[in-house]
């Protein structure tokens, strides 16, 4: 049985301390996608996205080595944008400060 204030409250730490916070990527376990990792006790934490401008990707939670929640995001600027990585940069900035507003309620 999963503690689900546990794993509300690691989801919302491990949100906060990688892409929000620009952690560090570790080595993928899938080819050609970019990984950041957390962990803390029992829990571990993996986000993995491909691409830049257009960045589908998936987040995942063990417990304990187990899978117990998963979410898949996809998301992106629309191609007139691509190539201009001023704007991009200052989209991903807004986006990393939302990421770290993520409320309790609605941890995705």
């Amino acid at each position: 049985m999963i503690d689900l204030e546990a794993l509300t409250d690691f989801i919302l730490k491990a949100k906060i301390s990688t892409y929000a916070a620009e952690g560090a990527e570790v080595e993928p376990e899938r080819p050609s996608f970019r990984e950041l990792h957390y962990a803390e006790g029992d829990w571990d934490y993996h986000d993995s996205y491909a691409g830049y401008y257009r960045a589908p990707g998936q987040e995942v939670v063990r417990f304990q080595g187990k899978p117990v929640w998963t979410m898949s995001y996809d998301g992106g600027m629309s191609t007139e944008y691509h190539g201009n990585r001023s704007f991009a940069k200052q989209t991903f900035t807004f986006l990393k400060e939302a990421l770290k507003q993520v409320e309790r309620s609605n941890p995705f």
